[in-house]
């Protein structure tokens, strides 16, 4: 049976070594030291999942990240920061780039597992139904939503952003000017898999309200613990 592919950057060997043993009987691991044998190994294996170390000599994981993500080769593939530190400003800067989520070292090899298992089996759902999405497309305002191509646009423009961001800003489009409750959203991202944490949602709504600054639309958190896609005009900002 076909395994998905990973790529996992670390310039610790014991970590590298430790979570290609975690993995490799569900996922075939390719390993990089560094930022720079990252990027090679991205350009030539086609991958489902990259796990990348924030704090690494030469390149750190933000710039790598952000050099994959503006790559038209890697930039569909989902990556997941991991970090020593647990420093909110980090994690918020990740998502800003466009990384899928954050892991924090040390991690229980069992939520490890069970988190990396969900990210590689929602990477194959992604790629299974992107031929069936077709042309399907969602309108927001200035907004252009492309389901097939799992790509954001403001007019001729396109607005990068993060898987998780891409699914948040699929059901605030479908219910524009209509309030999403936050269970309804995580629900949506996370399906019944076990969510990061209690407020895993808040930095990709951060995240993306900053990127829609520019699109004329906005938003609006709703006093009923939800969030609302309107047209600036209709804010009352």
């Amino acid at each position: 049976m076909h395994k998905p592919s990973m790529l996992i950057v670390d310039d610790e060997l014991c970590i590298r070594e430790f979570i290609q043993d975690l993995t490799e009987d569900f996922a075939e691991p390719h390993l990089a030291a560094n930022g720079k044998e990252a990027i090679e190994v991205a350009r030539r294996v086609q991958l489902d999942l990259i796990l990348m170390d924030l704090l690494m000599p030469g390149k750190n994981g933000l710039d790598v990240g952000t050099e994959l993500l503006s790559d038209e080769r890697t930039k569909d593939v989902p990556i997941i920061m991991l970090t020593g530190r647990n420093d909110s400003e980090d994690r918020v800067r990740a998502f800003d780039t466009g990384f899928d989520d954050y892991l924090t070292k040390p991690f229980r090899p069992d939520e490890f597992v069970a988190r990396i298992k969900s990210k590689l089996n929602r990477s194959s759902e992604r790629k299974a139904t992107m031929g069936g999405r077709g042309d399907l497309k969602l309108s927001c305002g200035n907004l252009l939503v492309d389901l097939g191509k799992l790509r954001v646009f403001v007019k001729d423009r396109e607005l990068h952003v993060s898987h998780v961001e891409f699914k948040i800003l699929c059901l605030l489009c479908q219910n524009s000017g209509h309030t999403v409750l936050r269970n309804q959203i995580e629900e949506y991202v996370w399906g019944g898999d076990k969510k990061p944490s209690d407020r895993a949602l808040d930095p990709h709504v951060f995240s993306l309200r900053k990127k829609l600054k520019s699109t004329g639309l906005v938003l609006r958190t709703s006093y009923r613990g939800g969030f609302t896609l309107l047209p600036t005009s209709l804010s009352g900002s």
